[in-house]
């Protein structure tokens, strides 16, 4: 795996956003590990053309994780099930120390973090359905 990016302050947030924005997240693999309070959250990256009329994911697809660090809680509310949402952004309340990523088709994850840690990584897999 290689990091494409790593942030730690929040006025870098939307570099996060910029990498990610397209992606989409797989519901199926949200993972915490709780020794390192991390959560990975898989997205793929689809490698055929994608026309900005036609809004669904296509394979072969790139596996990438946005790992979320320093996590104290996290909420995933998943009413839709469609496994794979497209990530529109990725937002941080520095107030209440909250990590939101927001998708297309709603999907509500809320992280609670004790300080900003966010690493984008590419796994090199490239992932055909």
């Amino acid at each position: 795996m290689r990091n494409l990016i790593q942030i730690n302050e929040p006025r870098e947030i939307s570099r996060i956003t910029e990498l990610i924005h397209d992606y989409w997240l797989d519901a199926s693999l949200i993972v915490f590990d709780s020794e390192k309070s991390t959560l990975s959250i898989r997205c793929l990256k689809g490698l055929e053309f994608q026309s900005a009329f036609v809004n669904r994911f296509r394979f072969p697809a790139v596996e990438y994780f946005l790992r979320i660090s320093r996590v104290e809680s996290f909420s995933v509310e998943d009413k839709q099930k469609v496994r794979f949402y497209d990530v529109v952004s990725v937002a941080y309340d520095a107030t209440l120390k909250c990590v939101e990523l927001r998708t297309g088709v709603p999907i509500g994850i809320k992280v609670v973090v004790t300080g900003l840690d966010l690493t984008v990584e590419e796994t090199g897999t490239v992932v055909q359905g």
